[in-house]
């Protein structure tokens, strides 16, 4: 299997990983992911793309949900907005929380990249985490 690396970009001076991930299945869309990211939190599509605020866990799985797309679609903060109906800005809050999180958290880190490697297909234990 094809080994996921993190490299370095700067944003704002600070440097920041990015997941590098190996090229995907055309088939996939960021809509296809948010639907299936909806599926595995067994909540609505609507939860992630609507307007609504909603409770904290909700707005953290939909942060997640953002991060996701982000990562596997490798597409722009715009990109991504467009794909949940939100502005770049509030993709790119949404991204730099859940970094944060994966940072302080292993454990959460851990669940994120096992949703990552779920969504792309990619089962196999032996893949390593990125540093992110």
């Amino acid at each position: 299997m094809s080994d996921i690396s993190a490299s370095y970009i700067q944003y704002n001076t600070l440097h920041l990983p990015v997941l590098s991930v190996p090229e995907i299945k055309p088939k996939i869309t960021a809509h296809s992911l948010i639907r299936r990211i909806a599926n595995h939190y067994d909540i609505p599509i609507s939860s992630l793309i609507g307007p609504s605020r909603g409770d904290n866990a909700m707005v953290l799985k939909r942060h997640i949900a953002y991060f996701v797309v982000y990562k596997i679609m490798r597409n722009g903060y715009n990109q991504t907005g467009r794909a949940f109906s939100k502005d770049h800005t509030t993709i790119v809050y949404g991204i730099d929380r859940i970094e944060r999180l994966c940072k302080r958290d292993p454990a959460f880190k851990a669940g994120v990249w096992e949703l990552i490697k779920k969504l792309r297909g990619n089962e196999d234990a032996r893949d390593s985490m990125p540093v992110l």
